[in-house]
Order: structure tokens, then C-alpha cells, then sequence
């Protein structure tokens, strides 16, 4: 998942990729997804085509909006989600390393 912010705290738009390695993957999934990704964004803030920009290329959406990664998305259409129980001694070590 990506999630695209115009620096406006009222509005953050998230896309949501297949899963991907590593950020190379990732970047390279938003370099072939640009065009859809801006315009869904575009359509969300402004209706009129007129005023969008044009070329639209993957510089320019690096350009408009903060893009970030995130691998923690669970997919529960494919899968069940899983609790796993730990016991307190290995809870305090992960608190610890965080």
C-alpha cells in the first residue's frame, strides 16, 4: 500500500499495490502506475480536466504528493487473520528492541 498526501493534513489518499519485495519493487510498481494514481487523486479534488496537468509523468507525482510504502497491510479476501499468543518474557524483548 502507498498512501499520497498533498501536504494538506485534511487529505490523504491511499493505492493499493499487489504484494511487492522490497521499496525497488515498489517504486517500480508506482513508475507503471502513475498516470492512474494521479488521476484518481485529481478527480477526488478537482472535477474540471481543463485545469489538470498535462503531461502527466512519474517525476510529477513525486513532485505533488508524499509518497509512502507501507508492507503491513493484511489481505483477509485470500486469508484468515491469525492471533498469535506470546508469552510476556518475549513481549518485553520486543518492547525493548522497539
Amino acid at each position: 500500500m502507498i498512501t499520497i498526501s498533498s501536504g494538506k493534513p485534511t487529505r490523504t489518499g491511499s493505492s493499493y499495490f499487489p504484494v511487492y519485495d522490497d521499496d525497488i519493487a515498489a517504486t517500480s510498481l508506482l513508475d507503471k502506475n502513475y498516470d492512474r494514481i494521479i488521476e484518481a487523486e485529481l478527480q477526488s479534488r478537482c472535477r474540471n480536466l481543463a485545469l489538470w496537468p498535462s503531461p502527466r509523468t512519474s517525476a510529477l507525482i513525486r513532485e505533488w504528493f508524499e509518497i509512502r510504502f507501507y508492507d503491513l497491510m493484511d489481505d483477509l479476501s485470500r486469508e484468515e487473520l491469525k492471533y498469535l499468543e506470546v508469552d510476556e518474557a518475549f513481549a518485553k524483548q520486543i518492547r525493548h528492541t522497539l
